[in-house]
């Protein structure tokens, strides 16, 4: 395998209220049907699993030679939107950790955000904007030299969306 390459599988699956809802209720009859809320107005949640064969975090090697789980969990309302995250290395092979060849569980991250349609129209299609901020744990590294890698990154970003 070409190093800096990895093999890649995603699983994910997502819920709503509303199609729960509509899965346990029979169908009613499309006049007696109540007008529904914008879309932004029910809660929603996913769960994915990821599987890759090597995990690199900004640049950093973080396994070698293993196969990397990576779940995630996100839930969002409103605009709002909270995601846990995590990496369990299954054979660590980490240059930033003093054991190595143990599966272990080596890093949680923990993304806050809020996202806003700003603008809908027609010459230009919407503008938005998202902020938030991420904390990256990543419990295994022991390394002081790379004590930066357990941080809190916050970002702005605006969006143009044209016809």
């Amino acid at each position: 395998m070409v190093p800096g390459y990895g093999l890649f599988f995603s699983l994910v699956a997502g819920w709503t209220p509303a199609l729960a809802q509509e899965a346990a209720a029979p169908a009613a009859a499309p006049e007696a049907k109540k007008e529904e809320a914008p879309a932004e107005d029910k809660p929603t949640a996913s769960l994915g699993v990821d599987l890759f064969s090597q995990y690199i975090w900004r640049g950093f090697a973080l396994s070698r030679n293993s196969v990397v789980l990576q779940p995630s969990l996100t839930a969002a309302y409103k605009g709002f939107s909270v995601n846990v995250w995590g990496n369990f290395d299954t054979s660590q092979n980490n240059p930033f950790v003093s054991t190595s060849r143990q599966a272990k569980w080596n890093e949680t991250d923990f993304t806050f955000g809020y996202s806003r349609e700003l603008y809908a129209g027609t010459a230009i299609k919407s503008i938005s904007a998202n902020i938030g901020v991420i904390y990256y744990a990543l419990d295994s590294v022991n390394n002081p030299q790379v004590t930066l890698l357990k941080s809190t990154t916050a970002w702005l970003r605006m969006s143009i969306g044209s016809n």
